[in-house]
């Protein structure tokens, strides 16, 4: 929970994170993780590519690894995320390959 404009960190990778809100006003985003702390989020600030999060919705994010999500709010009220991570590892064999047919 926030209040006012901020913007927080709030997973790190690598994970899959489903966000929800039942609050308007919020962006998530993901950055490269250099100290793994708000700072690394602020440095940024909510860029182009974020996803805002819909009134009652799930939102999907895919952090990589050396990432971390973050929250970014746009308004002067309190601001309630709830989220879930899962942590992620790269599939041990190709999920899918091509063959060329002749």
């Amino acid at each position: 929970m926030v209040s006012g404009e901020s913007v927080k960190a709030f997973a790190a990778g690598p994970a899959v994170v489903h966000a929800y809100s039942q609050d308007r006003g919020g962006k998530v985003f993901l950055v490269s993780a250099v100290s793994g702390t708000d700072a690394d989020c602020a440095r940024e600030k909510a860029p182009s590519g974020g996803t805002s999060v819909p009134v009652d919705t799930v939102e999907t994010l895919t952090v990589g690894p050396d990432q971390i999500a973050c929250l970014a709010t746009s308004s002067p009220y309190t601001y309630e995320l709830l989220w879930h991570a899962k942590a992620s590892a790269p599939a041990p064999f190709p999920l899918a390959s091509t063959r060329t047919r002749r």
